[in-house]
């Protein structure tokens, strides 16, 4: 899959008060696409702090459309980086439980590192309030 293919499997943009929204809209690829795929949004992610590195943000990752998913080690690695920025004061994690075990399992520990910054909801709306929120 070349870059172009990698880059519309999902979006990265700035909405409202400072929230990165990363959306993905496929199941990601595998091998190393998977890896190629994490390798973009990380520097979509960068290119966005990178516009004002005093500036904090919250982040919205949309797994959803993704339905049942693996995530490689080596993309998992690179997806805790982009996490532990600190620049990012929040994120909230949207997906399916049920589903989507294989990135819960992931996310579960290195939520307990990281303090609260990573939260997982299966709403929508929740993810939102919580972000829009001074909670932790």
């Amino acid at each position: 899959m070349i870059e172009d293919e990698l880059n519309s499997t999902f979006s990265v943009f700035v909405a409202g008060n400072s929230i990165i929204h990363v959306d993905f809209f496929s199941s990601p690829p595998k091998g190393e696409e998977n890896e190629a795929r994490a390798i973009l949004v990380e520097k979509a992610v960068k290119d966005v702090l990178n516009k004002d590195n005093n500036k904090a943000y919250k982040m919205r990752v949309n797994i959803l459309p993704m339905g049942k998913t693996h995530i490689t080690n080596e993309a998992n690695q690179i997806y805790r980086r982009i996490a532990k920025e600190g620049q990012i004061t929040k994120i909230a994690v949207i997906g399916q439980a049920r589903f989507q075990t294989t990135v819960l399992n992931y996310i579960l520990p290195f939520m307990k590192m990281i303090k609260n910054k990573v939260k997982w909801f299966s709403d929508e709306h929740e993810a939102d309030e919580w972000l829009s929120s001074d909670k932790f």
